[in-house]
Parts: C-alpha cells; structure tokens; sequence
C-alpha cells in the first residue's frame, strides 16, 4: 500500500510514535510517506497553546502536500490539548484534498489521558466529512510513544477489522 503519515508533535511524543509506525509499515511492504506538520509562528509556549486548541483556533501551516489522493491509506496524528487537536492539525484538515472514499486512521499521543477520546471524536468527524472512511484509532500515553510492540498491536486490531 501507498500510505501518508501526517502528524503534529510539539514536544517530540507524537514525532517517535509516528516513525515507530513508519518502521512497522515499511518492514510490512508498504511504501509510507511521513508528512510533519510545522505551524508557522506558533507560540512557544505550552500554556497559549493549549488556551488555543481549548477555543478551537487554528494555526496556518508551513506547506506540505495536501493533496492526498494518490494514496491508499492516510493516518492523522495529534497530541491532546485541552480534549482537542493541536490548532496547525485542525488547520491542515480544512485545506487538504483527495480524501473521499480514501481509508484513514487516526491516533493521538497524551499526557493525562483526559480528552483523549473526544480528540479522536472530532478528528474523525473532520475526516468523515471529508469523505474518508476511518477504518480504527488508537491513543498512546507520552511514556510508551516508543513502545514498538504496542503500536504494532494497536495498528494488528485496525487492520484485522
């Protein structure tokens, strides 16, 4: 399969897990495309930016492909702020093109665990709006970002669905 891994990561969580799943992906066969969403004058500060995600602002991005119809599979990552995704990965979203009838997964990296399934709540309404059918989702804990057999685990239940 043809498969794009589009993410946001602030302090590094969400960038280990997404190249975890790129190598478990790629040791499958797959040829996987890792897109990292940059958002361009952001503040470097934790508390605005959560403040932000918490009113559901949005954050432009630096420009990635956004065009995602010449893939089979495309799989959204974001961290949990605040129950929501980060502004640049809410940003992103209302841009891209060529996902209708594309398959999607979602996941998100956390700290507290609290919000997380109404993050992936709101990323999937987005992407089901976009057209694209979300075959699973997962979350992580920011302490097991870099557990490989857990990912792995987590991806084996979305695909045998």
């Amino acid at each position: 399969m043809n498969i794009a891994i589009v993410y946001y990561s602030y302090s590094g969580n969400t960038h280990k897990a997404a190249g975890v799943l790129e190598e478990i992906l790629k040791e499958r066969g797959n040829s996987v495309r890792r897109l990292r969403l940059e958002a361009s004058g952001e503040s470097r500060n934790f508390f605005v930016q959560v403040v932000r995600s918490l009113f559901r602002r949005k954050a432009e991005t630096a420009p990635i492909e956004r065009d995602f119809s010449g893939y089979d599979l495309v799989i959204f990552a974001t961290p949990v702020w605040a129950r929501e995704m980060v502004p640049a990965m809410r940003e992103f979203l209302g841009k891209i093109e060529g996902l209708s009838g594309k398959k999607a997964i979602t996941f998100v990296t956390y700290g507290s665990g609290f919000g997380k399934e109404h993050c992936l709540d709101s990323l999937e309404s987005v992407l089901q709006q976009k057209g694209a059918a979300c075959l699973g989702r997962f979350s992580i804990s920011q302490d097991k970002v870099g557990d490989k057999a857990l990912i792995e685990d987590s991806l084996n239940k979305i695909m045998r669905l």
